[in-house]
């Protein structure tokens, strides 16, 4: 096998778990926070888009009590009433709502 091919094959490799644990560090910056916040909410909307309430709403728990709001707030209320819109006898939409209104 010459060089090349041996360097194209090594790169063509799915990574390892772990593989790019220290290039991608786990916590966020501070100034990033809100964007996660954010892009979660929104992830969530998506994913009640396509009918998935159970992955939409533990997307949206993973948005922490200090991230929850202006904009944030205001999506995660336009997602609790997509919510119910959707499947509002859902034992999943009842916990939603007894979790939010804590």
């Amino acid at each position: 096998m010459q060089e090349g091919e041996q360097a194209f094959k090594s790169r063509a490799t799915s990574p390892q778990p772990g593989q790019y644990a220290s290039v991608f560090p786990t916590k966020l910056r501070p100034d990033l926070k809100r964007n996660r916040a954010l892009t979660h909410a929104y992830l969530a909307h998506a994913q009640l888009g396509q009918h998935e309430t159970e992955l939409a709403v533990a997307t949206a728990y993973k948005i922490p009590a200090q991230a929850r709001h202006g904009r944030t707030a205001r999506l995660l209320n336009a997602f609790g009433r997509r919510l119910n819109g959707l499947a509002p006898d859902a034992p999943i939409t009842r916990d939603w709502f007894e979790k939010e209104l804590l």
